[in-house]
């Protein structure tokens, strides 16, 4: 039965598709919009109306590639399951296939898997990879000028499974190889090919590769997720970085009119949190760490007068350098710096994983984790249930971040955060922010017992710029309806009901207005789409977020 109403479901989306999108015929035409072909049915109804409007705009044709294309490349062969699969789906139009063809895409294309440029990326490999001597160096390895190195790094943990590259191994010199056959595969293809935009919706890991490549040759970079629309360039190569125009945006007119109103609705989402309510404004988080279930009979931290420090450690296997590098090279070397640091004290340390942190088979690092606490004997492993309110009840006076939203968080509840990166929105004075890992070492090593004086109206100001002003509803207006509709935030990117969800919303996703807007949008060099381009005020901004919690 569920296999016949998501049949009946594909059918309806594909055929609202062909009825909506006049096919755009370019056949003299040898401008392409390049497309990342995938399985995600968010992306697919945000990307079938911005391509649509870039096919008109360049009067170009739409070509796709699928989105694994790196990791077939990496595994070295294709099976016979495989090639038959993307050929009879290419001919019948099946599924997937189906649904892009349906918006007005021309070819869906392979990357092969034995790539003609062998013998070439051979003679780069050996004359770079003596040069990569450290992590560092790999984070800033370019070809052509063309940044590449955070892409190779970010794929190597992805594809492994990794905490950390090791840049000895065997396994490195191969997986490098195999990035510069793939980065020579779309530099020529670029070359050869008139593309003048490209849309993916994510911009990490090589599969984003093309992105970089569009940047190079002054086309237009386009992301496109479900809940931001952002055009990259050669200032901003990376997604997500709107929070460097905070300074700025906190200084318009817009802004101080309707301040108030702002750090008001902004506390009230921030509220939300503390109270345990998951996905408040981060729709993947979808477990909270502040659930209220303290159980004191069981304490987690000490009762002595020592200094209490928490480490706060993300996935490293999850795109660590998605927004740009950090003090160190991944979130690992980060994390085993702080362990070492924690044994130069006489304070009390504990350590807790995100709840998020539970898919152990695609995500080791909570294992990781609680593995190096063996190591580190002097670390306290907690468990990654116990709540924030626990452990602040149980007067925590520090927590450690690399660049987590609890860095914004703890110092609303009167903890200080220290981060381990300048690449966070919460580099600001109510933080800790050392420029560099010395400084790091001279304020974690001089920690002490204070009365930290919180500066609220200043985090409800960036969490107002962050997730109110800067709004994740480009596509639609409540992101926390199609979660629901979906059952949950994974099965938003596979589940067919997001194709359902849309259509019964198509009159207002794909209004006029929104047309309009993206139109104004992707025919301007604006880095990211905001409710400005929907010509609508900041006062009615804030009163459609209202609406959502």
């Amino acid at each position: 039965m569920t296999f016949l109403k998501n049949l009946f479901i594909y059918f309806r989306y594909k055929r609202f598709n062909k009825l909506h999108f006049k096919k755009n015929n370019f056949p003299n035409s040898e401008n392409l919009i390049l497309i990342e072909f995938n399985r995600f049915k968010t992306f697919h109804v945000s990307v079938a109306i911005i391509a649509n409007i870039l096919a008109k705009k360049f009067k170009a044709n739409m070509a796709c590639y699928p989105e694994i294309s790196f990791h077939k490349c990496v595994d070295g062969k294709q099976t016979l399951k495989n090639k038959l699969f993307f050929f009879l789906g290419n001919i019948l139009k099946t599924k997937d296939f189906g649904i892009f063809y349906s918006f007005g895409v021309k070819k869906i294309f392979n990357v092969p898997v034995n790539s003609p440029y062998y013998e070439e990326a051979l003679r780069i490999k050996k004359r770079y990879i003596k040069k990569i001597k450290t992590k560092d160096n790999l984070l800033k390895f370019k070809l052509n000028n063309i940044l590449i190195g955070d892409l190779i790094y970010d794929s190597y943990l992805k594809y492994y499974k990794k905490e950390t590259v090791n840049i000895s191994h065997v396994t490195f010199s191969y997986f490098f190889q195999k990035s510069i056959e793939y980065y020579l595969f779309w530099f020529y293809y670029f070359k050869k090919n008139n593309v003048k935009a490209v849309i993916t919706p994510q911009a990490s890991l090589l599969s984003a590769l093309p992105l970089r490549l569009a940047i190079y040759f002054s086309s237009k970079a386009i992301v496109a997720d479900q809940q931001y629309l952002f055009q990259l360039n050669k200032n901003r190569i990376y997604p997500h970085k709107q929070w460097l125009d905070f300074q700025k945006d906190i200084k318009r007119k817009d802004v101080k009119k309707n301040i108030s109103k702002g750090l008001e609705l902004a506390k009230k989402r921030l509220m939300l949190r503390f109270a345990g309510q998951a996905s408040v404004d981060i729709p993947y988080i979808y477990k909270s760490p502040y659930k209220k279930k303290n159980n004191l009979k069981n304490m987690v931290l000490k009762k002595n007068n020592r200094l209490k420090i928490l480490i706060a450690p993300h996935s490293f296997v999850d795109a660590p350098h998605a927004i740009g590098n950090h003090l160190f090279a991944d979130y690992y070397e980060w994390l085993i710096y702080i362990l070492k640091l924690s044994k130069m004290t006489k304070y009390d340390w504990y350590i807790k994983c995100h709840p998020n942190f539970y898919n152990r088979n695609q995500d080791p690092s909570a294992q990781i984790v609680e593995s190096l606490c063996k190591e580190y004997k002097n670390v306290k492993y907690l468990d990654q249930t116990t709540s924030h309110y626990q452990i602040i009840s149980e007067k925590i006076d520090y927590v450690i971040t690399c660049n987590g939203t609890i860095a914004m968080e703890y110092p609303y509840l009167g903890i200080p955060a220290i981060n381990g990166s300048m690449v966070t929105p919460y580099n600001f004075k109510f933080n800790y922010n050392p420029k560099t890992i010395k400084e790091l070492k001279m304020i974690i090593l001089n920690l002490k017992k204070k009365k930290f004086k919180v500066n609220r109206k200043k985090i409800l100001e960036i969490y107002f710029l962050r997730h109110i002003y800067y709004s994740n509803d480009w596509l639609y207006e409540n992101m926390n309806e199609l979660i629901q509709y979906c059952k949950e935030w994974q099965l938003v990117h596979i589940n067919p009901a997001a194709y359902e969800f849309f259509l019964e919303r198509s009159k207002s996703v794909y209004s006029k207005q929104k047309y309009d807007a993206l139109k104004r949008f992707v025919n301007s060099k604006d880095y990211m789409f905001t409710f400005n381009h929907l010509g609508i005020n900041l006062s009615d901004q804030i009163l459609s977020q209202k609406k959502i919690y």
